[in-house]
């Protein structure tokens, strides 16, 4: 499974390689759960590696990751939030505010910031 794949770094160029971001970005917006949280895996592993998180943002996956941190599923929200927080602590969204700013609803941001939820309101402030 690509999943496990992604866990170890030295794997993250080949995967990439074979060009399926834009495939597991879009399995962001199935109806099948297990698909979600698959995909959801995945790019938390890409996230950790400065090489993958520009092509994250190029595959638009910012806007699924957001709509998916509201969802009920309190484990899939953990993934998404460390998917989110990966991306912007460490330094992806710093390196191209504007990028970021324009992939997102600002919306989001700002419930994330008033959120009760301490990753959430941290990931807002961030």
């Amino acid at each position: 499974c690509v999943a496990n794949l992604v866990a170890n770094p030295v794997n993250h160029q080949s995967i990439l390689d074979e060009h399926c971001l834009e495939f597991i970005v879009s399995f962001l917006s199935s109806e099948n759960e297990e698909l979600i949280s698959l995909s959801v895996d995945i790019l938390r592993g890409f996230s950790s590696n400065d090489f993958s998180r520009p092509l994250i943002m190029k595959a638009h996956a910012i806007n699924p990751l957001l709509k998916l941190s509201k969802t009920s599923d309190v484990d899939l929200q953990r993934e998404v939030m460390a998917t989110l927080c990966n991306m912007s602590l460490a330094g992806c969204i710093g390196e191209d505010p504007g990028q970021f700013l324009a992939e997102i609803d600002t919306t989001d941001l700002v419930s994330f910031l008033c959120s009760s939820d301490r990753t959430q309101s941290l990931f807002g402030a961030v």
